[in-house]
């Protein structure tokens, strides 16, 4: 089973700092930014065949189909070979939502929704302080309470939506910027650990179905690995290497066998997450009799999980 893409949509109002914090998101946890608006601004400029399409629709003052939005971002996604994602700016009204549970919904999973919270009076100031150098014609009183507006009436409901699924982590954006961005990393770490959670199932899935390009593009170029019994360290070099021992310690399993991550602790440190669990396999008695204690340290980078490093200690297992 492949790795779907995790997603994190950022949204807020205009001038909220969505696009800062996830430039810095994206440099210090590895995470891939997509900015909606600014893929739309690219492909008009393109020359391509989105962007004429694109530059007619705006100007003849129609509304720009979800279905090009999404096309940009699905292409951008896919061309970034990453697996974990920020896209601020969108799902900016229900249209939007309702195209994206259409058309992406089975091919990503949303792990959360960042929302910037922040008064319309600290908005305006910082556009207008923007507008002195920025260029852009929308960066000034009168366009920024319209933008505001919209906002209010288009995309709150949205994320009130999200709230009701139990996704929206929200912050207040109108903290200074390194304050808000430990803010936003806290906010983050729950859908984190689910990430590191659903990278380390898959790769176990592309272990034991003998996967070796699945298991081998999900681990950084240096990975290391160890193994031991007792205090007997067993000399083994890869990550690849460990798993084959493990499975053995544990009773091998067969393709396609069913196991489960007892007890998994975990520890996030900025890109870097330790995570440590008991595999039991869920075939045949030898499966239940035995089982391996793992720890594999992953490295958020280029926008995927890969792994760093892991060790495997063959142990008798608790479960009757």
């Amino acid at each position: 089973m492949g790795l779907k893409p995790n997603v994190v949509f950022v949204l807020g109002g205009p001038g909220s700092g969505k696009g800062t914090q996830c430039e810095r998101l994206s440099r210090e946890l590895g995470y891939v930014h997509l900015s909606a608006g600014e893929l739309l601004r690219q492909a008009r400029e393109s020359g391509s065949e989105e962007g004429a399409l694109l530059d007619e629709y705006l100007r003849e003052g129609r509304i720009v189909p979800v279905e090009l939005s999404l096309g940009l971002l699905r292409k951008a996604m896919i061309a970034s070979g990453g697996t974990r994602f920020l896209i601020d700016g969108f799902p900016r009204n229900q249209d939007n939502l309702d195209g994206w549970e259409r058309i992406m919904g089975k091919e990503a999973d949303v792990t959360c929704v960042l929302f910037l919270e922040c008064p319309e009076s600290v908005l305006e100031a910082r556009l207008l302080h923007r507008g002195l150098s920025s260029g852009r014609s929308d960066d000034n009183l009168e366009s920024a309470r319209k933008r505001f507006r919209t906002y209010v009436e288009t995309t709150l409901p949205v994320v009130e939506h999200f709230q009701s699924c139990g996704l929206v982590r929200r912050v207040d954006g109108s903290q200074d910027m390194d304050t808000v961005f430990a803010n936003t990393c806290a906010a983050l770490s729950d859908a984190m650990e689910r990430e590191v959670m659903a990278a380390t199932r898959a790769q176990i899935e592309a272990a034991t179905d003998n996967d070796t390009a699945a298991y081998a593009a999900m681990c950084c170029d240096d990975a290391t690995g160890a193994g031991c019994t007792g205090s007997a360290a067993i000399a083994l070099k890869t990550p690849a290497d460990v798993e084959t021992w493990g499975s053995k310690g544990a009773s091998a399993n067969a393709a396609g066998t069913p196991f489960e991550l007892l007890n998994p602790r975990m520890q996030i440190m900025g890109n870097v997450a330790l995570l440590s669990y008991l595999r039991q396999n869920g075939g045949g008695d030898a499966g239940r009799e035995a089982a391996v204690e793992e720890t594999r340290v992953w490295l958020g980078k280029g926008g995927r999980w890969r792994l760093k490093h892991l060790h495997c200690s063959a142990i008798k297992s608790a479960q009757p």
